[in-house]
């Protein structure tokens, strides 16, 4: 009895999935549809690109971000989390960038995976990509802009690329014009970074990231990817010193919620542990960037 129970809830479920997927990829055509209109009339023969991140306090990468990014970015969104340092002002002097304030109970990986699941929608019927990630994680390819639609002509909805954890001695001084991954192109290989933070609006319905979005399950029309040409630079150990200071504020700032559940305890480590780590991955990274 209890088995039947289980099993026709099982399949109403399914059905239930089943009905989402189908209906939105229906009006996911429709927005399809939009866009390219929108792209002919204004003779726009690229993959427009829409980026979304999470920040708080970040300064000091949010310069190099954009310097990364507005190569084949179109719009930026940010979600700042009641950030104290200058990173708002960045964030507002920039016309091609949309900031939204959100709080929440200090460093809650909840609240973050709320937004990255469900803030690149508002892109559907206006970019043909979006890149939800963190504000240290830099998508990479040598000809990115060709690549992108080489993506678009494939059909592909969601790519997977290779991760590397970036590392340099010291804080790079940000130079306008010069990239991070010219400035530090030295990582190792790191598969938590594999992270499917690419992919097309339109033919997913959910991407179900789980908190980190280090693993998402997508819904809806996929045709994936893992392209060893196109990489995931992390760009989190700029400096042993860099690391520990952002690792102490990350401490004092996990919530309840992260504790319990066991999210982020990588910053809970001993900075003997952390150090160590550190200076031997600096040994062995080698250039990973072009």
């Amino acid at each position: 009895m209890l088995t039947n129970f289980f099993t026709r809830n099982h399949i109403v479920l399914k059905k239930g999935k089943n009905l989402h997927i189908f209906f939105h990829l229906f009006i996911n055509k429709l927005l399809l549809l939009k866009l390219q209109l929108y792209k002919k009339i204004h003779r726009i023969n690229h993959p427009i690109v829409h980026y979304y991140a999470v920040c708080w306090n970040e300064e000091k990468i949010l310069p190099f971000m954009f310097d990364h990014y507005k190569r084949f970015v179109n719009h930026f969104t940010i979600y700042d989390n009641r950030s104290t340092d200058h990173s708002i002002n960045i964030i507002r002097s920039r016309t091609d960038t949309t900031l939204v304030e959100f709080d929440s109970d200090g460093f809650c990986d909840n609240n973050h995976n709320e937004i990255k699941n469900n803030c690149w929608k508002k892109s559907r019927g206006h970019a043909d990509f979006v890149i939800v990630c963190d504000m240290d994680e830099f998508l990479y390819h040598p000809d990115i802009k060709n690549k992108l639609a080489e993506l678009k002509h494939n059909h592909i909805s969601v790519v997977k690329p290779v991760g590397y954890d970036m590392y340099c001695d010291i804080y790079p001084d940000y130079q306008p014009g010069s990239l991070l991954s010219e400035q530090i192109p030295n990582g190792v290989r790191a598969t938590l970074f594999d992270k499917c933070i690419l992919f097309d609006p339109h033919s997913v319905v959910e991407i179900n990231y789980k908190p980190g979005a280090h693993e998402c399950h997508p819904w809806g029309k996929i045709k994936t990817t893992a392209d060893s040409d196109i990489k995931l630079l992390h760009y989190k150990n700029l400096g042993i010193d860099w690391l520990l200071e952002r690792n102490r504020l990350y401490v004092q700032r996990l919530s309840k919620d992260n504790i319990e559940n066991e999210y982020g305890i990588q910053y809970l480590k001993s900075e003997d542990i952390i150090t160590a780590d550190f200076q031997a991955n600096l040994q062995q990274a080698k250039k990973v960037t072009e």
